[in-house]
């Protein structure tokens, strides 16, 4: 009988198994298909107070809103990145599918009146940052915005190349535009008309309130939509599976190494009550245990990685 005393794998923060849920806990994200989850399909601050957001539903579900709000900075907020205003919509608020969903200032146009859906009299003066989130008041997730929390940004943001996009504007949502920027506005605003996901009209242009463009979800485009693995398809948005990565899902947690092998002959062992040198026979019996012993977890580990798609490589 032989006794060995072997230090294979080294983890460094978490174990393999939590590595392969970590993995798959951050392909599923990534995985969050387009045409979920509302989104602003439309924002207007013109004369006096001609003020309102327009939010779409381009899922096929009604949508409860109790679990929604529209919190917003004043000018410069007071901690950066964070919100002033939790802003919930009124109660029993719901919106259809392919429906819009209006908030107007109180003294809007009586033709903004007539189709909106609720009255919040401190809607943006163009310089006034407002996200669209999903959660509570300690807990959310942005889903989309206009302007940032970031600070003052004069009279209002540049949207389209269009120098105060967000002032005495009417900014529209690009019907090609299938969900929310999660508070990426800067991406949302982009440089130029062909760059930007909006359409920036005139002052007190209303002509395509309460009805919103949009072509759809189009047809699934499979493949990995993770932009941390190595085959990511920007062009893909269904996620199939079949992400590879990098240094074990580029997180830098486990690494695989061979190190203080030691064969202990029980024998020997249990009469000098230690470890001994290796003799040539002992040496060539160890390395066959150790190719076996490797080989198992080679196959170990492919197993475990398999259904994932994911690939670990080994440091021996």
């Amino acid at each position: 009988m032989c006794n060995f005393e072997r230090s294979i794998l080294k983890t460094k923060d978490m174990r393999i198994q939590s590595l392969l849920l970590a993995c798959f806990t951050l392909m599923a994200s990534s995985a969050w298909a387009q045409c979920d989850n509302l989104f602003f399909s439309e924002a207007a601050e013109g004369s006096s107070n001609n003020k309102y957001l327009e939010i779409y539903n381009p899922t096929a579900e009604t949508i409860d809103l109790s679990g929604y709000a529209y919190p917003n900075v004043s000018n410069a907020p007071n901690v950066v990145g964070e919100y002033e205003y939790w802003n919930a919509f009124a109660d029993g608020a719901t919106v259809a599918p392919g429906e819009v969903y209006i908030v107007a200032h109180g003294s809007a146009d009586p033709a903004i009146l007539a189709v909106a859906d609720e009255t919040m009299n401190f809607l943006s003066n163009g310089d006034d940052g407002f996200m669209l989130v999903q959660g509570d008041e300690t807990s959310f997730v942005v889903l989309d915005a206009v302007g940032d929390w970031n600070g003052d940004p004069g009279s209002g943001w540049e949207v389209a190349g269009v120098s105060n996009g967000t002032q005495n504007h009417t900014i529209v949502r690009k019907s090609s535009v299938q969900g929310g920027n999660a508070g990426d506005w800067v991406m949302s605003a982009g440089t130029s008309a062909e760059d930007s996901e909006w359409i920036v009209l005139d002052i007190d242009d209303w002509s395509s309130l309460h009805a919103h463009a949009f072509d759809g979800c189009g047809a699934p485009v499979p493949g990995c939509t993770n932009e941390n693995a190595m085959n990511y398809n920007a062009e893909a948005n269904e996620d199939d599976g079949s992400c590879m990565f990098d240094n074990a899902c580029n997180v830098d947690g486990v690494e695989v190494e061979a190190s203080s092998f030691q064969y202990v002959p029980s024998s020997s062992a249990r009469a000098s009550g230690g470890r001994h040198a290796l003799g040539a026979a002992d040496k060539g019996l160890l390395h066959e245990r150790l190719d076996l012993a490797l080989a198992l977890l080679v196959v170990l580990l492919e197993l475990e990685r398999a259904p994932h798609g994911l690939r670990l490589h080994q440091h021996l």
